[in-house]
């Protein structure tokens, strides 16, 4: 099922202080659907099959297969406001300096042959807002059982066992390899840790050699 995620940013945009525009432009969003133009598309005038001059590339835009009074009803708009409306489409199909983005021209939703489209619709339903506050969770997240992990607090697994517990069950190279390509334990952690492994068992072996009888 299509959908689409709004942009509180464009309550600063120049549609939103324009009624009919904010509402036709909500709803053109919402009753459109993901389409890809395979060659570059003209533009058509609202009101009648004339070309604007302007084309639109290939890509990938938001498909509204209405016409334009189509648009105006699914928002609420009576037969008395058709007017309001189609200007407010022809607006939406225009270029606007003040807009906040500079695709197209500022234009928003422009006619073609068999309905309009969402020029930026794409831009509104792939966006993901909280992507970069997850990724920096993700990366605390990370290195916190990192750092827990070397130390024995914590495996990064989630046992109960330590790193050098578990690494008694199998080769260390090996387990301390995998922890690297999963990217459990950075490349500078792995020498580290296997670097004070090997001084360990060096200090354990000659603990064990006996002293030389005098």
């Amino acid at each position: 099922m299509p959908f689409v995620k709004l942009d509180c940013g464009i309550l600063d945009s120049s549609v939103w202080v324009d009624r009919p525009q904010r509402d036709l432009f909500i709803t053109a969003l919402l009753m459109a659907q993901p389409f890809e133009l395979d060659e570059e598309t003209p533009q058509y005038h609202v009101r009648e099959l004339t070309l604007t001059g302007f084309v639109i590339p290939p890509g990938w835009y938001g498909m509204v297969s209405a016409a334009g009074v189509g648009i105006l009803r699914r928002a609420g708009y009576g037969p008395h406001e058709t007017e309001i409306g189609l200007r407010a489409l022809e607006q939406l199909g225009m270029p606007d300096d003040e807009s906040r983005s500079s695709d197209h021209g500022g234009r928003r939703v422009v006619r073609v042959e068999h309905g309009y489209l969402v020029l930026n619709f794409m831009r509104y339903r792939d966006f993901d807002y909280g992507a970069k506050d997850r990724m920096r969770a993700l990366r605390q997240r990370q290195k916190s059982e990192t750092v827990t992990a070397v130390f024995g607090e914590r495996s990064p697994l989630g046992k109960s066992k330590t790193v050098f517990q578990r690494a008694d069950t199998m080769d260390e190279h090996c387990f301390f390899r995998k922890l690297v390509s999963r990217r459990e334990l950075p490349e500078t952690v792995y020498i580290g840790v296997v670097s004070l492994k090997c001084r360990i068992v060096d200090s354990q072996k000659r603990r064990r050699i006996p002293a030389r009888s005098q």
